[in-house]
């Protein structure tokens, strides 16, 4: 199996949707383990759980958003808090990159 990522956009505000939200959560994850955790040779069975910290493959991807609006993209802490950091946009597509990034979870404002 080759290299995959999950890439997860959801709405912020509960009674909006992706197409008429203000503010969309991105969330890009790949594999994630445990400290000195260990697998069969397999990969479907835990032999040793590990401890903390957990450590995460980062993600690399282009998002576009196909909207009329300009949205700033801010990059969120490892608690979803916005942190002062952003990304450039261009024709409304960005790059997200995780090990540049530190974090899997981003906040795009319209």
């Amino acid at each position: 199996m080759g290299p995959s990522a999950a890439i997860y956009v959801t709405a912020k505000e509960p009674d909006k949707d992706i197409d008429s939200s203000t503010k969309l959560v991105i969330v890009a994850v790949a594999r994630a383990r445990n400290t000195a955790m260990m697998l069969s040779s397999s990969g479907d069975e835990i032999i040793e759980r590990g401890q903390a910290p957990i450590k995460m493959e980062p993600v690399r991807a282009r998002i576009t958003i196909a909207r009329p609006a300009r949205p700033t993209v801010h990059l969120l802490d490892h608690d979803g808090r916005r942190t002062d950091r952003t990304l450039s946009i261009q024709n409304g597509a960005f790059e997200i990159e995780g090990a540049v990034d530190k974090t899997p979870y981003y906040l795009v404002e319209f």
